[in-house]
């Protein structure tokens, strides 16, 4: 992943990772006087995208009247952007997901650059095109996650903060 951009009405933030190759993810614009809670609090939010279980579910419509309560945008070094909106529908959080794919946002390798060895090869844009066509039945469709990566993806800015220790001199 390119960059997770999460937006609610309170609370909005930005996860990047500088290239294809780097293998931390990095959150924008920490406050004065903050750092991670833990080096790997991003990594863990980025995580939950790369697979959750379903545990219900819905057809789209039953969400038509109802705001989503947070938005997280999605976009990949190859070109492929995902949406994901999370809504409150009885007693539960439900996600949709829309694809599409903007050659725009495509970061190639480097071809001269240094080889890395364990990084899988960047799909060809027309396979991030197949592949927002092959899964467009997606968002006709809303799903319940497992509780953990609903809760990850529900995390806030601050909740992956800490003050900095200061030294009295």
């Amino acid at each position: 992943f390119k960059s997770i951009d999460v937006k609610d009405k309170k609370n909005s933030f930005s996860i990047t990772r500088k290239s294809y190759d780097s293998q931390m993810y990095e959150l924008m614009n920490i406050p004065a006087g903050y750092i991670l809670s833990n080096t790997y609090v991003t990594n863990s939010v980025v995580s939950t995208l790369e697979g959750f279980e379903i545990k219900d579910i819905i057809k789209e419509t039953d969400l038509k009247t109802i705001k989503p309560i947070k938005t997280v945008e999605v976009v990949t070094f190859d070109g492929l952007e995902m949406r994901i909106r999370i809504f409150n529908y009885k007693n539960d959080k439900y996600i949709k997901l829309d694809l599409s794919g903007n050659i725009n946002n495509r970061e190639e390798l480097e071809k001269d650059g240094p080889v890395v060895i364990g990084i899988p090869s960047m799909k060809k844009f027309s396979e991030v095109e197949e592949e927002v066509e092959n899964n467009s039945f997606l968002s006709k469709w809303a799903f319940k996650l497992d509780k953990e990566s609903i809760d990850n993806l529900l995390y806030d800015k601050m909740s992956m903060l800490k003050k900095k220790e200061t030294k009295d001199d």
